[in-house]
């Protein structure tokens, strides 16, 4: 099998096509009880959301079929730093398992590069696995949790350093900052985004946690 992977420009591919490809890889794991949010995504929000970013396409050239799918959104932080937010990494059904997800993963590492960013992030649902285990394995690091709106999980958040030295670079450090991060997402919000009860009161209090 021979997969190459280029950006969507130097391709015939439409956009449609590869919203319609996400919504595939991920209609399967909402069979396993995971509500994804990317699949109510209209075109028109889809188009909105990868303003400003890298759409990276995985094809079989043999079979002449778009296969998977990455998108790297170039970003700033609060400190102006330039990073890349990885996004809807998606492998049809029928491809998983051959290594192309590891294989986007690591364009896309290469695109941010080239893009001068300091780092690249992303989030997965904790109970999909695969999603967590091929991000571990190409040097992502779990570095906090977040509760999303309108899913029904908690979500990793997954960082890749990329400008060294930093302590991102230290797992330790990546760890200590996780544990925190989920004790304070697990009091103040539920799997689906909404507050709990003491979420509620340190809104009304106007504290932060």
């Amino acid at each position: 099998m021979r997969i190459r992977i280029r950006p969507i420009d130097e391709t015939r591919i439409s956009y449609s096509q590869v919203l319609d490809l996400i919504k595939s890889a991920f209609q399967e794991r909402k069979a396993s009880g995971l509500n994804y949010s990317c699949l109510s995504l209209s075109l028109n929000d889809f188009l909105e959301e990868i303003k400003e970013s890298v759409v990276l396409l995985a094809e079989d050239l043999d079979k002449e079929v778009l296969c998977g799918c990455s998108i790297l959104l170039l970003r700033h932080d609060k400190e102006g730093i330039c990073y890349g937010r990885e996004k809807h990494t998606a492998v049809r059904p029928d491809y998983k398992g051959l290594g192309i997800g590891s294989q986007l993963l690591q364009a896309i590492k290469g695109m941010a590069i080239e893009h001068h960013c300091d780092y690249i992030t992303c989030s997965t649902a904790v109970d999909a696995k695969s999603a967590v285990k091929v991000h571990l394995n190409n040097g992502y690091n779990i570095v906090g949790m977040k509760s999303y709106k309108f899913t029904n999980y908690y979500s990793y958040l997954f960082r890749l350093q990329l400008k060294q030295p930093s302590p991102w670079c230290d797992a330790s450090y990546c760890k200590q900052q996780y544990k925190r991060s989920a004790r304070r997402v697990r009091m103040a919000y539920h799997e689906d985004g909404r507050k709990t009860l003491f979420g509620k009161v340190l809104a009304k209090c106007g504290l932060k946690w």
